[in-house]
């Protein structure tokens, strides 16, 4: 075999100056070596690299002949030409990486070995981890660890040193000695031989002042507080320190509330109240946790009368006495149900006789109260039979006669009085509480009839005008006011037109607010938008909308007053795949406004408005489940048109396993995603785009898109050495899974394939030319087979015409094109002439 190779080399050196086989093997070992040196110069090991590479060219001629230069560019291409350029490149960075060494040492020699100056250590050490991340040589890394380990005794030091300097500012001489004795271990230098002998010189004192301040404390705990006092005022006195001044100061301020105390006992027993009461108070200033004060206050309000300043001293406090107290107040008040509250838990056999008293009075007072309330009505005090009736109920709970009177009576008549006198706030203030009581059509329609009115006089009252006038043209063919009018009797009423005007009177207001009070204005905005939608809405699904009663609550009246009545019937979405037909619903969650925006078309605004920055999907709660998942779709679309698409991922990765029930949410998206594919430029963004497309919708456009951008950043990776052929090959056939008809990835797989057989054939060729030939002929590939076979007819061809071939080696060669492709036509002629066809 090795003659035939010494053979087949002899000849095309003497045809071609070129050892065939041999040039085979150099090209094989030439990409090798070129491999090795990356690898080297991926690590950092430039140097190495560089030797490796500069090794490699040294063994290929800057002059090559005609042949050889039409083979390396078969073989190699460019390959040789760009490995220069990158040796130069690392070069280069040798001697930058080089320069920066030598100001680093420079630097490191000059550190002066003083460990509260690091300025100079610092730097070299910064400039050497700079240096590694250019080159990665030994003498670097030493040096990096040598720096490092001096900067870390440096900072322990320094450590330790403040430390003690600290513990010195308090006073606590021991353990700044002991900070400054652990620094000196590290660096002995002369700044910590003062220190340390200054703290020794102050030890003595500390002892002596800690065990007076832990008699001190003992002797406060025993409540012998001026004996403390004395006692930390002579240490203070020779070793002052902040512990025993806040000690001082807060025995001195015990001793002074105490002293309070005690005065306030004698002015009180004395009968000088006032100036008991001012004694009481400094001493609460100073002992707030002193109980006895606020009681001591209390008795004296009681004693003064002042029933409702003694409750207020006792509030937050418990016990018996206390409770005692709490409920005599409000026996004097003429509160008997919270007095009895008061002492029905009291187990003094005394208190449970005046209890008995107090249920007796209770009694009492109950009838006197509502013959009050007769007397009143009588003498047409409305007002104040009224609120005594609202006084009555709240005292003694639900009364049929009282209430009866109330409702059927007091309100009715002062509701006429009331309209009479024009007073728009007031009007509206009752009005409303008759609607919360009523909840019916009339009282809805004279609520919104006062907050029209209250608003043209109170522009901050518009919010309670857009709640109830829009929750009122929702009821309007319900109202009886547009019912049977006499002055009518032929002419029916537009209803539309009604609805529309009002409408249209309510945006005119709101956007006048727009140059005066921009804040309000978005406000009261999103409000209308929300009840404006709503009313919309409420024409098409009726059903859909909250009710009351038989009346339509709007969101905007339904949010502001869901805890005032317990029997609103909450609509439910519907179980449709229209988005339409689910926004109702979704406008009474706490999304409301900004679902309303969302449908609107004012994504901008929806976003703001959200309630949570983090969507919490629950299918449980189906309302705020549809609510959130078209605020996150809208929020995406939001982003989408304005192609901010990253800003729009953590909103639709939300959706991801929403799209089979809303396909229209898809095919929108869909487009957008398109849209937003077209205004990409740069690799990195088409990849990281075309996962988050083809993750969140998983359509054909997505997956081919995917696959098309992995395609191109593995063309890129092999163009510039990252991956071999081979790895590109194994990548490709990955992406084939995803999508094996992509017209795209098959060609680009094809042409590897063809790419890396040849290589290989080619590289049998210098240890084994008939392997080669029978690979080549075994190949299932028919274009690498021509390939080859049209390799060796042209190296015939060219030896014939130059009548360098003789007739023997021409046959050979023929013999060897035939095996691998017998019948190819353009081969033919020549088998013929050789004999071998």
């Amino acid at each position: 075999m090795n003659a035939i190779i010494n053979w087949v080399d002899a000849l095309t050196y003497a045809l071609f100056k070129v050892e065939i086989v041999d040039f085979f093997k150099k090209v094989s070992v030439t990409k090798q070596d070129i491999k090795t040196a990356h690898k080297l110069a991926a690590k950092k090991k430039l140097i190495e690299a560089t030797k490796k590479g500069q090794s490699t060219l040294s063994k290929w001629s800057n002059s090559p002949a005609l042949v050889e230069q039409k083979l390396r560019q078969l073989l190699m291409g460019n390959l040789l030409t760009d490995f220069k350029s990158e040796i130069n490149s690392w070069k280069q960075k040798i001697k930058f990486a080089k320069s920066m060494i030598a100001s680093a040492q420079a630097l490191e020699k000059s550190d002066a070995g003083d460990p509260l100056d690091t300025t100079n250590l610092s730097k070299a050490l910064s400039t050497y981890k700079k240096c590694r991340t250019i080159i990665d040589i030994s003498l670097v890394n030493q040096a990096i660890a040598r720096c490092e380990h001096k900067m870390m005794k440096y900072n322990q030091f320094r450590t330790l040193f403040t430390e003690g300097q600290k513990y010195c500012q308090e006073k606590d001489y021991k353990k700044g000695k002991l900070s400054f004795e652990r620094a000196k271990t590290l660096f002995p230098i002369p700044l910590l031989e003062e220190a340390i002998a200054d703290c020794s010189g102050y030890i003595q004192g500390q002892n002596q002042y800690e065990l007076a301040l832990e008699k001190a404390v003992n002797l406060a705990k025993n409540g012998e507080f001026k004996a403390a006092l004395n006692v930390i005022n002579l240490a203070l006195d020779k070793f002052e320190r902040e512990d025993g001044q806040t000690l001082r100061g807060t025995l001195n301020r015990v001793m002074q509330g105490k002293d309070y105390y005690s005065q306030g006992l004698g002015a009180e027993k004395s009968g000088n109240l006032g100036q008991a009461i001012s004694f009481y108070q400094k001493s609460y200033q100073l002992l707030p946790e002193l109980t006895e004060t606020q009681i001591r206050l209390a008795i004296v309000s009681l004693k003064t009368a002042n029933w409702q300043q003694a409750i207020a001293h006792l509030q937050g406090h418990s016990g018996e006495k206390i409770k005692y107290l709490r409920g005599f107040a409000y026996l004097q008040q003429g509160d008997f149900q919270q007095a009895e509250v008061e002492w029905r838990s009291l187990s003094h056999p005394q208190v449970k006789s005046q209890l008995e008293i107090v249920r007796t009075l209770r009694g009492r007072d109950r009838l006197k109260l509502m013959l009050s309330i007769q007397q009143l009505v009588d003498d047409n005090n409305l007002d104040n039979a009224g609120a005594m009736s609202r006084q009555f109920l709240h005292s003694y709970g639900s009364d049929t006669v009282v209430e009866a009177n109330l409702n059927n009576h007091i309100l009715p008549r002062l509701e006429a009085k009331i309209w009479e006198g024009q007073d728009w706030p007031k009007i509206a203030q009752i009005t409303e509480q008759v609607w919360l009581k009523n909840g019916d059509c009339k009282s809805l329609h004279n609520w919104a009839i006062a907050t029209y009115y209250n608003a043209q006089i109170n522009s901050h009252t518009r919010r309670d005008w857009v709640v109830a006038a829009t929750t009122a043209l929702a009821n309007l063919e319900r109202d009886p006011a547009w019912q049977n009018i006499p002055w009518l009797p032929k002419i029916s009423i537009d209803i539309e037109e009604i609805f529309s005007h009002f409408l249209a009177t309510l945006e005119t207001a709101i956007d006048s607010l727009k140059d005066d009070n921009l804040a309000e204005y978005l406000k009261l905005r999103d409000q209308f938008r929300l009840d404006a939608i709503a009313l919309k809405l409420v024409k098409k699904f009726p059903h859909q909308a909250a009710q009351i009663n038989h009346l339509i609550l709007l969101p905007g009246c339904y949010h502001r007053y869901r805890h005032q009545f317990s029997n609103i019937k909450i609509p439910q979405t519907a179980n449709s795949a229209s988005t339409e037909t689910n926004i109702l619903p979704a406008l009474y969650t706490s999304w409301g406004l900004a679902v309303a925006a969302a449908f609107d078309g004012d994504g901008e605004r929806a976003i703001k408005l959200k309630p949570s920055q983090s969507y919490q999907f629950n299918s449980s709660q189906k309302n705020e489940y549809f609510a959130q998942k078209f605020v996150a779709y809208s929020e995406g679309i939001h982003y989408l048109q304005k192609q901010r698409w990253r800003e729009s991922i953590a909103a639709l990765n939300a959706l991801k396993n929403e799209w089979r029930s809303h396909p229209e949410w898809h095919r929108e998206l869909e487009r957008l995603c398109e849209s937003q594919r077209q205004a990409l430029n740069s690799l990195s963004d088409h990849l990281a785009f075309s996962d988050f497309w083809y993750q969140l919708l998983g359509t054909e456009a997505s997956c081919s898109y995917w696959v098309e951008s992995r395609i191109q950043e593995i063309c890129e990776n092999l163009q510039h050495h990252k991956i071999d052929k081979n790895r590109a090959l194994s990548q490709l056939r990955e992406l084939q899974k995803t999508d094996s008809k992509n017209p795209r990835l098959i060609y680009v797989i094809e042409t590897l394939e063809f790419e890396i057989e040849v290589n290989e054939i080619i590289g049998l060729m210098p240890s084994n030319l008939n392997d080669a030939v029978r690979r080549a002929k075994n190949c299932h590939n028919q274009k690498v087979k021509r390939h080859i076979a049209a390799m060796l007819i042209e190296i015939l061809i060219a030896g014939v015409n130059e009548g360098k071939m003789n007739g023997e080696t021409a046959v050979q060669f023929a013999r060897w094109a035939h095996q691998i492709c017998p019948n190819d036509p353009e081969f033919v002629d020549i088998y013929r002439q050789c004999g071998i066809y």
